[in-house]
């Protein structure tokens, strides 16, 4: 038996146990096969209405770990993927493909994978602690093995048992598509959270400090003035910039600048935007910049690059003539999204609401986020900067992109 990485296509099949105690992949005990309407009937028990309260994500590998560079491999891809799910009855749950070369309960002589379905216990207290009510479920379910796991991350929910097995139903994975299948279960289930940021997280037991200053706005700044908006009139800025949604998003840049012009090196310190430009069906184009600051998100339009790049609300960003200006990190296309598209991101990715910190929820995790959904592409601030950015995440344990899924 091997965990899910190249398991073949999933049939619906499901290895179903109502006591960790008794399941142990080491030596072949699954608990027992059945279909999905059977598992959802065994943890029902004539219950129409159970609720999902909370959903924890752990990542883990087999791998041996010598050094940093090795575990900060693992952090963002971890060899597999274990979802942990409370109900309101107290009940936690474990969501799990496994590949069983033997499949248990069939007559088949071929692997199998199947949707392992695990019962962990009661929590008996209000709240979890920073690892969930356990070490880790996922040493739980992996008795026998030298394997690390950590929480990747954890949010509320609202859900309930019946959409949660509706949903597991619909679903086709082929080969390899387990990952897909974590961080769309988790976007299913999240109250507010979505994976993107998560992926790669290892949870901090201290606290974090910063965004004392942050309103929950975002700023739109434009030739005529300037609007602030709170999250509840966002979708008004929807209608002042683009409420047709014709406007198209067809080049994305990153840019960033000094932190202070004092320095002489950009290299770790510094503040990040991005700047992209539009076009409608008329052949009229826009510039835009949208960054995080300590206070709000803004949201910048010009006729022109330059004048979004360079420019801030009417201030130069880089007042110095002969060493700072804006420097390019990264640029890329994109296709298929409007900007009445991106503000609805904006919302749906809850991101008034995330206040700013100057480590874990900064400038640079705003842009890299941003840029991943417009351009479908990772961002790298270079090899020093993105080394020192996974020390940080590590040590402090970063909330990384998050939905509304009400």
């Amino acid at each position: 038996m091997t965990t899910s990485i190249s398991s073949p296509a999933w049939n619906g099949a499901v290895a179903f146990e109502d006591d960790v105690v008794k399941f142990d992949i080491a030596n072949g005990r699954f608990g027992e096969r059945m279909t999905l309407d059977e598992a959802e009937r065994r943890i029902l028990r004539g219950s129409d209405n159970m609720k999902i309260v909370k959903i924890e994500v752990f990542g883990y590998c087999m791998a041996q770990i010598f050094d940093f560079t090795i575990f900060k491999y693992y952090l963002s891809k971890p060899d597999s993927h274990l979802v942990i799910i409370k109900f309101d009855n107290g009940e936690w749950w474990s969501f799990h493909f496994i590949y069983v070369s033997t499949p248990i309960g069939s007559t088949s002589e071929l692997p199998e994978s199947m949707l392992a379905i695990v019962k962990h216990g009661f929590d008996t207290t209000n709240e979890t602690n920073s690892t969930g009510i356990f070490a880790s479920p996922v040493l739980e379910l992996f008795k026998n093995f030298q394997i690390w796991s950590w929480l990747v991350k954890s949010d509320e929910s609202k859900s309930n048992v019946k959409q949660l097995f509706k949903w597991l139903r619909s679903k086709s994975l082929p080969n390899n598509q387990f990952t897909d299948f974590t961080k769309e279960i988790f976007n299913k289930l999240a109250r507010i959270k979505t994976w993107e940021r998560l992926q790669g997280v290892v949870r901090s037991p201290w606290k974090q400090k910063g965004g004392s200053e942050w309103s929950g706005t975002i700023r739109y700044i434009h030739p005529g003035g300037r609007e602030d908006l709170e999250d509840h009139q966002i979708m008004d800025l929807k209608d002042m910039v683009d409420s047709d949604g014709k406007n198209s998003i067809v080049k994305v840049k990153v840019y960033k600048i000094p932190l202070s012009e004092r320095y002489w090196t950009n290299l770790i310190l510094f503040h990040s935007y991005v700047v992209f430009q539009t076009q409608n069906r008329e052949g009229e184009d826009w510039w835009w910049s949208l960054e995080k600051n300590t206070q709000c998100i803004a949201l910048q339009r010009g006729p022109t690059e330059p004048s979004v790049r360079d420019w801030l609300g009417g201030e130069k960003r880089c007042q110095s003539w002969f060493y700072w200006k804006p420097q390019l990190v990264d640029e890329g296309t994109c296709a298929g999204i409007s900007l009445a598209d991106l503000i609805e991101f904006l919302h749906d990715n809850d991101e008034l609401n995330i206040t700013y910190h100057g480590i874990t929820e900064n400038c640079q995790c705003h842009a890299q986020v941003i840029f991943r959904w417009l351009t479908n592409k990772e961002l790298n601030y270079g090899r020093f900067a993105s080394a020192v950015t996974g020390i940080n995440r590590w040590w402090t344990g970063i909330s990384n992109p998050r939905p509304r899924t009400e």
